[in-house]
């Protein structure tokens, strides 16, 4: 690792990772071709994931590596704990996706108001007024007051 630097050793045993399982993809179906592809792509993770403790504690600041290495040590747990839901995501993520559109494009309108403003956003702006009854209404009649819609126009005139 002193030779050639800690960058480059885990990088290139990651690639090394990489290429191997997606070479494990389209392997042939015999058992001892696979076994071994995939020893070797353990042994380059192993590599990495020893090198990389060595490499984070050069990058983080001293006041706070001990914090930073424990917290990407429990992102890497918890990386582990979700890793099994990853075949069921298909079926959830199917439905889900269409409410993340939704989401998304509302929250961009909601940007874009308060940013432009209503008044850039329509031509003609309208008043809501709300009028509540003075008498006495049935509880089964539909509501107890009623809205008016006026244009800005019709109200300064």
């Amino acid at each position: 690792m002193n030779r050639y630097g800690r960058r480059i050793v885990v990088a290139s045993s990651h690639l090394a990772a990489a290429v191997i399982f997606f070479g494990l993809i389209f392997s042939p179906e015999d058992a001892g071709v696979r076994t071994a592809l995939w020893a070797l792509g353990k042994f380059a993770i192993s590599c990495s994931f020893m090198s990389i403790y060595v490499y984070a504690s050069e990058i983080f600041p001293t006041n706070i590596r001990n914090l930073s290495i424990g917290f990407c040590e429990m992102m890497s747990r918890v990386g582990g704990i979700l890793a099994p839901y990853v075949v069921v995501l298909p079926l959830v993520l199917n439905s889900s996706l269409e409410l993340g559109k939704l989401e998304a494009v509302g929250s961009e309108a909601y940007r874009v108001g308060h940013k432009y403003g209503r008044t850039r956003l329509f031509k003609r702006k309208t008043r809501v007024v709300t009028v509540f009854l003075a008498h006495p209404v049935d509880l089964a009649q539909p509501s107890r007051y009623m809205t008016i819609f006026r244009t800005l126009d019709e109200t300064t005139k």
